[in-house]
């Protein structure tokens, strides 16, 4: 029963932290497009690229970052 209990708990454990660093990945990834966003939307001001240029931008940053 002991172990059975253990066990339990290990696998919760397990779950907690595949949860916590799923977590921690989604936020990152969303970090990294927001980043991306505001880096092609100040040039976009500063250099006068259109909007289709500017979406294009924010397209290829992204699929680089990953």
């Amino acid at each position: 029963m002991k172990t059975l209990l253990l066990g339990l708990q290990s696998q919760q454990f397990q779950s907690t932290v595949t949860f916590v660093y799923m977590s921690i990945l989604s936020f990152w990834k969303n970090l990294v497009k927001f980043q991306a966003w505001c880096r092609a939307f100040h040039k976009t001001l500063l250099g006068g690229m259109t909007l289709q240029e500017t979406l294009l931008q924010i397209w290829a940053t992204e699929h680089q970052a990953w």
